[in-house]
């Protein structure tokens, strides 16, 4: 494997063209993430050095931080993410997830609310944007949030969410 992406490495230095580096990298790195984090790390690395403002990169580096045991260290990484590639609506959810772990639900509420102005058709981003309302006491507001998504969008993880408040669609 070594040799292969040394191989392809040679050819974007060559050709200026990092995409299947970086591809590779980043796809290697999460067959691998489970069994071998410290590599999936260096993946990334070598991924990021060739294009830093790749977000699934990102996104594999700071699961592979987290998996390492160094979830600070992953929050970091995706901050720095974010800084890099603002527009990335899914670097946000992210964020969001960390912050809801550390049980920090206003921020994750603000940075879900930042991700859905970026992709207002992403369900994930209603779905937990719901689900931190519902932490925070607003349910009603949780319920209106799906409800008005569902009406823009049909998506089954959303009227699976609003079905298990027990409200009515």
């Amino acid at each position: 494997m070594a040799a292969l992406l040394d191989q392809v490495e040679r050819y974007a230095d060559a050709t200026g063209e990092s995409y299947y580096l970086v591809t590779s990298c980043t796809n290697i790195a999460g067959i691998v993430m489970e069994h071998a984090p410290g590599h999936a790390l260096a993946l990334t690395r070598r991924a990021l050095l060739w294009s830093p403002s790749d977000g699934h990169a990102w996104s594999i580096r700071a699961t592979a931080l987290d998996r390492l045991g160094r979830p600070d260290l992953a929050e970091a990484v995706l901050w720095e993410a974010v800084r890099r590639i603002p527009s990335n609506a899914v670097l946000y959810n992210a964020l969001a997830l960390a912050g809801i772990g550390r049980g920090a639900l206003g921020e994750a509420e603000a940075l879900l609310r930042k991700a859905a102005a970026l992709d207002p058709d992403s369900a994930p981003t209603f779905v937990e944007l719901a689900r931190v309302l519902w932490l925070r006491g607003c349910a009603d507001e949780a319920l209106s949030l799906l409800r008005d998504f569902l009406d823009r969008a049909e998506d089954a993880v959303t009227l699976y969410t609003l079905a298990r408040t027990g409200a009515p669609a």
